[in-house]
C-alpha cells in the first residue's frame, strides 16, 4: 500500500480483505450509535477528537489525565 494514496475507502477495503470485515461493521455501527463527529466530512481531526473522547469511558479518563497533567505543569 502506498501511504500517499491511503484514504478511508482504501483502508476499509484492505482491512476487509485481511479478515477484519466484521470488526469494521461493528466499529461503523458503534460510531453511528454514538453519533461520532468523525463521520461528518466538515469536522477537523481536533474537533472530532474533542467531541468523541468525552462520549467514551476511556476517553473521559484520558481527558481527565491530560487536564491534570497540564494543570500540574
Amino acid at each position: 500500500m502506498d501511504p500517499r494514496h491511503l484514504d478511508s475507502g482504501v483502508m476499509q477495503r484492505h482491512l476487509a480483505t485481511q479478515g477484519f470485515a466484521t470488526l469494521l461493521i461493528d466499529i461503523a455501527r458503534a460510531a453511528i450509535l454514538m453519533r461520532a463527529p468523525s463521520l461528518k466530512q466538515d469536522v477537523t481531526l481536533a474537533a472530532a477528537r474533542s467531541q468523541w473522547l468525552p462520549k467514551t469511558p476511556r476517553g473521559s479518563t484520558l481527558i481527565a489525565r491530560e487536564n491534570n497533567a497540564s494543570a500540574g505543569a
